[in-house]
């Protein structure tokens, strides 16, 4: 199957991935607003399902949504050859369990250890080894459209969806009997777990409206695999623009340990604005 982009700009995910809704749909919305409303380029979203509810995140205008909306395809099933002058992969891989072939300039937001022997890499030299076709870049976040809280809950937040953030069942019951108080947790996740249902929990499906007039405190807990990284959470600054406390029941390492500290010392620098260098390295002639 020949899936043939008609845009010069394609900011997609791996053909197979199954993502759901995860920092990586939002990095793609992100970055199709960059790059179509402020650098007026001729861009689009590629994904592997839709993601309407996704965008209730954000503040746009009516007119900005239908024109996401109307730019967002989802791949062909058995898409086997990509057609397109640019395509950014904001997950870090094409497709994840066959072979793709891709006829114009490759991108990848580097998202794990993987080696990158084709296409331009963007990554954080903080976190990898440069690479002869790496470009040093630390990824942003559009805070000047995620929208306000309505509310001002108070939950204890747990955040479990089944790609890499389940967390077991004798896990789960440490983290509970660990930070008990008088406040209930919410337990938000694609996936119900038998032992959620306790009095202490309260469990939302996501993606859930209006999170962050939730809860008051977010507790970050560790990937449920031992080889995999949190390369650049949004969350964790996303905690910090909305005045959420942050409580680290894992291993403050990688990812984790960069997107912290720039958090908590250069929050601004994760702005994405129009002054983001990165349309400079798309070749678009």
């Amino acid at each position: 199957m020949v899936f043939r982009i008609p845009h010069e700009l394609a900011i997609s995910v791996a053909v197979d991935a199954g993502h759901r809704i995860s920092g990586h749909i939002f990095e793609q919305i992100d970055y199709f607003y960059y790059f179509y409303f402020l650098k007026h380029r001729d861009a689009c979203i590629v994904t592997d399902e839709k993601f309407d509810k996704a965008l209730e995140k954000y503040d746009f205008t009516d007119t900005e949504l239908e024109i996401i909306k109307s730019r967002t395809y989802v791949y062909p099933k058995n898409t086997k050859i990509i057609e397109c002058r640019n395509v950014l992969f904001v997950d870090g891989c094409s497709n994840y369990r066959g072979q793709l072939f891709i006829k114009g300039n490759i991108y990848y937001f580097r998202c794990s250890w993987s080696d990158f022997k084709k296409g331009t890499i963007f990554q954080d030299n903080r976190l990898y080894d440069e690479l002869p076709n790496g470009i040093n870049y630390v990824k942003k976040i559009l805070f000047d459209k995620l929208k306000k809280p309505k509310g001002n809950g108070n939950y204890k937040l747990l955040y479990l969806t089944k790609n890499c953030r389940r967390l077991p069942e004798k896990e789960f019951n440490d983290v509970i009997r660990k930070y008990e108080d008088d406040r209930q947790f919410l337990v938000i996740s694609d996936q119900f777990e038998n032992y959620y249902r306790i009095p202490e929990v309260v469990y939302e499906e996501v993606p859930v409206c209006d999170l962050f007039g939730k809860f008051s405190t977010y507790i970050y807990t560790p990937l449920h695999y031992n080889e995999m990284m949190d390369c650049s959470p949004r969350f964790i600054p996303e905690c910090k623009f909305f005045g959420k406390e942050i409580i680290y029941d894992a291993p403050i390492y990688h990812g984790l340990n960069v997107r912290k500290y720039d958090t908590e010392n250069k929050f601004e620098s994760l702005f994405l604005t129009e002054e983001d260098p990165l349309n400079e390295f798309i070749r678009y002639s």
